[in-house]
């Protein structure tokens, strides 16, 4: 196998401080930072933070698409004046589309830096929580417009 490196590899950013166990009186290692602390200090706060523009972004594409919904497109070239104002209908939903495809992108970046600054020891570690926090993004921002439609808007006409 090419490349192969075991889960329990201890990973080469580790930041750790070395001491004595007391009770094997052997040399060990001891993280310097706290992987939980920086976690939940660091890594939710700006998570959410991302979550939160999700939200918005939703929130606008869809009061831009209340906003013109009901409108013809002689209205629509009155109130706008734009080339192509009979497609503007539609300009929320590329908006929509544009934005998760944006949102996940740059979040895979920031999830990747926020896992280094957790200071995992292996490499099972660091997977495991890179895996979880783009999974769950990758979720809330797929599936948050239907969720929205389903429970907060109600519109199925």
């Amino acid at each position: 196998m090419r490349d192969f490196k075991d889960p329990t590899t201890e990973l080469p950013t580790f930041k750790c401080s070395y001491g004595v166990d007391k009770n094997l009186k052997s040399p060990w290692k001891y993280k310097k930072i706290n992987s939980y602390g920086r976690m939940l200090c660091i890594g939710v706060p700006i998570t959410l933070l991302f979550l939160s523009f999700v939200f918005a972004t939703q929130i606008l594409t869809r009061s831009v698409y209340l906003s013109y919904k009901d409108k013809t497109p002689e209205e629509l070239a009155e109130q706008i004046n734009v080339p192509f104002s009979q497609y503007f209908k539609f300009w929320p939903a590329m908006v929509n589309t544009a934005a998760l495809i944006v949102f996940e992108t740059i979040y895979k970046r920031v999830a990747v830096k926020l896992v280094l600054v957790e200071n995992h020891r292996t490499e099972e570690e660091f997977e495991a929580s890179l895996s979880l926090k783009i999974s769950l993004f990758q979720f809330f921002n797929c599936y948050l417009s239907s969720f929205l439609i389903a429970f907060w808007y109600k519109d199925f006409a």
